[in-house]
């Protein structure tokens, strides 16, 4: 067990030194020159614990990582545990426990809703605005052309024209009676 020996030489984090000084943990019972690294989920695993070496010679077994077990929070999803082979329920989990499910975060998704949801209301209402400015100016144009088309027709300049000069020239027939 020489490797036991160097481990306060070795730059280990809390976890990994745990495992290492923990004399439950330091040797492998087929590798005893190797320290435990994982527990395997299998119930039907014939060794529980195991080293690298046991772990590396059957990779596509389930277990837990020693050190990730023991740094596991409330908000750990271990995969393949407890239940074995279902990556779309495993990621699910992760979602789930990675989502921010605080009164806080809540809080504040149900705000930023409500602040997208206004401000694509009045983008909308200022295309609607535009657009209905824009066809009333068109509008506008169109019954201003009516007007003036209408006005031609009419011969309204003429007319009074000929008012102003039948006008005109009453008065100065009147003039030249008196």
């Amino acid at each position: 067990m020489n490797q036991i020996q160097s481990i306060q030489d070795l730059k280990l984090n809390q976890e990994e030194f745990f495992l290492l000084s923990n004399k439950n943990y330091r040797s492998c019972p087929r590798h005893p020159d190797n320290w435990i690294v994982s527990l395997s989920t299998n119930p039907n695993s014939s060794q529980f614990i195991q080293c690298a070496e046991c772990f590396s010679e059957n990779p596509n077994q389930y277990s837990l990582n020693l050190v990730g077990l023991i740094k596991e929070n409330e908000k750990t999803v271990f995969k393949n545990y407890p239940v074995y082979g279902d990556n779309e329920l495993y990621e699910k989990l992760k979602q789930i426990f990675e989502a921010d499910c605080s009164v806080d975060g809540l809080l504040s998704k149900i705000s930023s809703f409500f602040l997208n949801l206004r401000k694509q209301i009045d983008q909308k209402i200022i295309i609607k605005e535009e657009q209905m400015m824009s066809q009333a100016k068109s509008l506008w144009s169109f019954n201003e052309q009516v007007i003036i088309q209408y006005n031609k027709l009419a011969e309204k300049e003429q007319l009074k024209n000929i008012i102003t000069n039948f006008k005109d020239d009453l008065d100065k027939k009147n003039i030249k009676k008196n």
